[in-house]
């Protein structure tokens, strides 16, 4: 419908036309062929005009698009594309605030981020 459309354009300029727009954990929303038209129209439409974006996302961007917990996997080839063109990625490694008990503190917030590092790390052979 041509009335919802550009109700639609009027409601995502500001999004499209913000100096800064931070889009926090991409890849989580529910994907459907309006997502995925509105994302790319979001994304290219920043890109073309040069505007500041930082994406987040808790999908490890590798290139098997079989994994359901790839990026890749989550936004499509094309999508993945464009932020490899747009894009410094940075793999930021910590602890997870959710995972803390109820009332922990940075003490144990510390603690978690040693733990998941130890349990990360691969032994070194020779």
């Amino acid at each position: 419908d041509p009335s919802i459309q550009t109700t639609e354009l009027e409601i995502l300029r500001p999004v499209m036309t913000a100096d800064l727009l931070v889009l926090d954990d991409l890849g989580a929303e529910k994907t459907s062929e309006w997502v995925e038209e509105t994302m790319n129209l979001i994304v290219n439409t920043r890109y073309s005009e040069k505007r500041t974006t930082i994406f987040t996302s808790n999908y490890e961007d590798n290139p098997d698009n079989t994994d359901p917990d790839s990026l890749l996997f989550r936004i499509g080839f094309r999508m993945r594309l464009r932020l490899h063109e747009m894009c410094d990625f940075l793999e930021l490694d910590g602890a997870d605030y959710r995972e803390l008990p109820p009332n922990g503190g940075v003490d144990e917030l510390l603690t978690l981020a040693k733990m998941r590092s130890r349990a990360s790390r691969k032994p070194c052979t020779t």
